[in-house]
C-alpha cells in the first residue's frame, strides 16, 4: 500500500523533525490515514518500535495495519497477551494497550518497563494520553534514547496539560476543511435544528479529560433533560424524517435516551433501529457485536443505530451516510471525533493513478456516497455556546465567524457548511467596513469643526450638533426638545396635563422662565439702544 502525497509529506516531515528533536506530533483528520503513516514510519525505522493504543479495539486493528504495511506480525502487550522479550525471538514491532502499558506489575514497576530496546514510541490518539501516567511512560523511553511520535485528529485541549508540553514540535498538520477541499474526504451537508422541548438552562458543567462539558447525571445534568419523553419524541421524529433510507448513527448522551429513541423509531415509524452501549451489564458484548454487524453489513437489517460511547475513536465504517448529534456538547474533541466518523470516502474512490483534487472530488460525487448528512440538534434556549459543525470545519476561521456561521445555519436544510462559513466571513467583513466608514465620517466631522478657526474657513459642511435637554413625551410635539416647542403649548400642557412626570413639569417651567428672562433682556437692550446707540457696548 503506497502513501498518498500528503501522507508521504507527513512521513518525511516526521523523519526530518527527529533530526533535531526527540518528540513531535502528527495531526491528521479522521479518515486521512494517520495509522498508515506511522505504520510506514515503523517499517522504515531501524530500531524497535512500540505503538500505544488508547482502546482495546484499536490494538488488533493497529496490529493488522502494521502487518499489512511491513509484512511482519507485531507482538501484542495487552492484558494476558505479552510480548516475548528474549533476545533471540524478540519481535521488532509491539502494539500495546495504553491502560495495560501504564498499569503496575506485582514488583511495583509498570508494564512498559519490561519492553527493552525501544527506539521509537508511537502514541495513537495522543490527546487522550496527556496525564501523569502517560507522561511517565514518555519520560521513561525518552531517557532511554528513544524518539516519541504522537498522532491525533484533535490536538486541542483546554487544561494546563497541553500537547505542547509533551511534544517539542508539530511535524505535520492537516485540517478537516483542507482534507475536504483536496478531495480526500467527502463533504457534509448539515441541518441545524432546535428541539423545542429541550432547555439546557441550569445544566451544570464539569471537566472531563481537560475539556469543559455538561455534567451527565443528577437532576442538574444533561441526561435528565435528554431522557424527557417530549424530547425523545422530537429526536425520534427528526431522525425518522431526516434519515429516509440512509444508514444512520445517532449519538446519545445516556443509555436511557438511546433505548427510548430506538424504541420510538421502531414503534411509531416502523424503522429497524437498535441501541448499544459500552456497559457490559446492560449491553453484553455478544449483543453489541451482533447489532453492529447487522448495521455495518450491506445486507444487514439495522438501519438506525443509537449508541452511547461506542461509535467513536477507532470505529471505521466508510458507508455511514447520516449522523444525528442527539447529545449537545461543549467538547470540541468529542464533537470532532463524532463528526469525523462520517467523512470517510468509500474504499477505492479516490486512490487512483493521476488523481488531483478536482478528479478526486468528481469521483466522490459519482460514488454511492457523494456526501455525509449531519443533523445537529440543539436546545431551544441557546443559553450555552455549544460546539457546532462550524467549529470542526472552520478551524482557520475566527471564533466570531464560526459563531456567525452557526447562526446562519440554524434552520437551514442540507446546507453547505463551507458556503455558510464564507457567507459569515463576508457579513462580518461588511459590518467591519461599515463600522470603519462611520469612524472615518466621525473623524472627518471633527476635523471640519477644528478647521473653523483657520483663515480659509471650514473645509466642508458641518453636521448640526444634536440638541441637548429635555424632550416632550406626549402630544403632537412628542420627541421634540422643549426649546423648539411654542410657549403657548408649554403653558397649555402645564395647565392641562396634571399627571405628567415631575421632571418634565419642572423642565417645562424652566424653559418658560428662560424665555421670559431672554425677553426681558431683549427689551432692555432695545430701550438703551434707542436712548444711546453707544451705550450697548458698555452694558453688554
Amino acid at each position: 500500500m503506497s502513501l498518498r502525497d500528503y501522507q508521504r509529506e507527513a512521513h518525511d516531515a516526521i523523519q526530518g523533525e527527529f533530526n533535531d528533536v526527540d518528540s513531535t506530533l502528527l495531526v491528521l483528520p479522521t479518515g486521512c490515514g494517520k495509522t498508515h503513516v506511522f505504520a510506514q514510519l515503523a517499517a522504515d525505522w531501524d530500531g524497535r518500535v512500540l505503538v500505544s493504543c488508547p482502546m482495546l479495539e484499536l490494538v488488533d486493528q493497529t496490529a493488522k495495519k502494521i502487518y499489512q504495511v511491513t509484512g511482519e506480525e507485531p507482538a501484542i502487550e495487552q492484558a494476558t497477551r505479552r510480548s516475548r522479550e528474549r533476545t533471540w525471538d524478540r519481535k521488532k514491532f509491539v502494539v500495546g494497550s495504553r491502560s495495560t502499558l501504564i498499569s503496575p506489575r506485582p514488583n511495583g514497576k509498570k508494564r512498559f518497563h519490561r519492553l527493552q530496546d525501544i527506539s521509537l514510541l508511537i502514541i495513537d490518539e495522543a490527546h487522550l494520553g496527556v496525564n501523569t501516567r502517560g507522561q511517565e511512560m514518555v519520560d521513561h523511553f525518552l531517557s532511554a534514547g528513544a524518539k516519541v511520535l504522537g498522532c491525533t485528529a484533535t490536538p486541542k485541549r483546554h487544561d494546563k496539560r497541553a500537547l505542547g508540553q509533551v511534544y517539542a514540535t508539530n511535524a505535520y498538520r492537516m485540517g478537516v476543511l483542507q482534507g475536504i477541499s483536496q478531495g480526500w474526504l467527502c463533504s457534509a451537508s448539515i441541518n441545524c435544528l432546535q428541539l423545542e422541548s429541550l432547555d439546557l438552562k441550569g445544566v451544570k458543567e464539569n471537566y472531563l479529560r481537560g475539556e469543559r462539558d455538561f455534567r451527565s447525571g443528577g437532576v442538574d445534568g444533561i441526561n435528565a433533560r435528554l431522557e424527557d419523553d417530549k424530547t425523545v419524541y422530537e429526536i425520534a421524529d427528526i431522525t425518522a424524517r431526516e434519515s429516509g433510507s440512509l444508514k444512520t448513527a445517532v449519538y446519545c448522551g445516556s443509555v436511557e435516551e438511546a433505548r427510548k429513541v430506538a424504541n420510538r423509531l421502531c414503534d411509531s415509524y416502523g424503522i429497524k433501529a437498535e441501541w448499544i452501549c459500552g456497559d457490559e451489564k446492560r449491553c453484553p458484548s455478544e449483543r453489541r457485536r451482533a447489532i453492529m454487524s447487522s448495521f455495518t453489513r450491506a445486507d444487514g437489517d439495522v438501519q438506525v443505530l443509537c449508541n452511547v460511547l461506542c461509535l467513536g475513536v477507532g470505529w471505521d465504517f466508510p458507508a455511514l451516510e447520516h449522523i444525528v448529534m442527539a447529545r449537545p456538547t461543549k467538547s470540541r474533541v468529542l464533537y470532532e471525533q463524532i463528526f469525523g466518523r462520517g467523512l470517510r470516502v468509500l474504499p477505492g474512490t479516490v486512490d487512483f493513478d493521476g488523481s488531483d483534487a478536482s478528479t478526486r472530488k468528481q469521483a466522490i460525487q459519482q460514488s454511492a456516497k457523494p456526501q455525509v448528512k449531519f443533523t445537529d440538534l440543539r436546545d431551544n434556549s441557546m443559553y450555552h455556546r455549544l460546539v457546532t459543525p462550524m467549529d470542526v470545519l472552520g478551524g482557520t476561521y475566527s471564533l466570531a465567524v464560526r459563531d456567525k456561521a452557526a447562526k446562519l445555519a440554524n434552520g437551514r436544510e442540507d446546507a453547505d457548511p463551507i458556503k455558510i462559513l464564507n457567507e459569515a466571513e463576508e457579513k462580518i467583513l461588511e459590518a467591519e467596513r461599515m463600522r470603519l466608514a462611520r469612524v472615518k465620517a466621525q473623524a472627518r466631522y471633527r476635523k471640519t469643526k477644528i478647521n473653523l478657526f483657520n483663515q480659509g474657513g471650514p473645509s466642508g459642511p458641518i453636521a448640526p450638533e444634536k440638541k441637548r435637554g429635555a424632550r416632550m413625551v406626549f402630544g403632537k410635539h412628542k420627541g421634540k426638545p422643549l426649546c423648539e416647542i411654542p410657549s403657548d403649548y408649554l403653558d397649555y400642557g402645564l395647565r392641562k396635563f396634571t399627571n405628567m412626570p415631575h421632571w418634565l413639569r419642572m423642565s417645562m417651567k424652566a424653559e418658560l422662565a428662560r424665555r421670559e428672562h431672554n425677553k426681558a433682556v431683549s427689551s432692555e437692550k432695545e430701550f438703551f439702544r434707542a436712548a444711546d446707540p453707544h451705550h450697548e457696548r458698555m452694558l453688554f
